[in-house]
């Protein structure tokens, strides 16, 4: 008897998803074929089929130094952590093999980000100036500042996810990020 299964993926490439089925079902693929305006694929199969065929890659966590961090270790932290509670850091760092973070005095902006790619990854380098970061949250409670950090990195790594789309692109991101830090974590822990 011929089995017929469907699979979706958002990540893999078509071709990643047949090897994968043709991988792990039964008794190997009959046919495959996409579905029309989908992502998805539809499979025909001698053996039957396996439910749990995986159609994403597996995530390969992101590397963060921060050892070179004094003043700003602890605010960067908290910030890292907030933006994993409020669902921003998977898709801010999705295809970075690590993030070094380091921190300057003197003049500048309140950060800056670059990138660079080798053959096995692609590395976000953000640095932050203490003195002007002293400066913008002089006469900021508690809570703006550790908003404040949230958006500011997000805003900075989304540099290397957008790599080329500007600061409009990253922009956006400070932006979205501020709307899910006021919702997620200052209404949870105001009220």
């Amino acid at each position: 008897p011929l089995y017929s299964c469907t699979f979706t993926s958002d990540e893999l490439s078509r071709e990643e998803v047949e090897r994968l089925v043709d991988e792990q079902l039964v008794g190997g693929c009959f046919a495959v074929g996409g579905i029309a305006g989908t992502n998805q694929l539809a499979v025909r199969t001698e053996g039957g089929c396996k439910t749990k065929v995986p159609t994403s890659r597996p995530r390969a966590k992101v590397k963060v130094d921060g050892s070179h961090l004094t003043w700003t270790k602890s605010p960067i932290e908290r910030a890292v952590a907030d933006l994993k509670t409020i669902g921003y850091w998977a898709p801010l760092t999705k295809g970075l093999g690590f993030i070094r973070l380091t921190e300057e005095s003197g003049k500048g902006p309140l950060a800056d980000a670059h990138i660079s790619y080798d053959s096995s990854a692609k590395y976000c380098f953000v640095r932050v100036f203490r003195d002007e970061i002293r400066h913008e949250m002089s006469d900021m409670d508690g809570a703006t500042r550790r908003e404040l950090w949230a958006r500011l990195l997000g805003h900075e790594i989304s540099h290397c996810l957008g790599y080329g789309k500007g600061e409009r692109f990253a922009r956006a991101w400070g932006h979205r990020i501020g709307e899910a830090f006021s919702s997620e974590i200052l209404e949870k822990t105001s009220g």
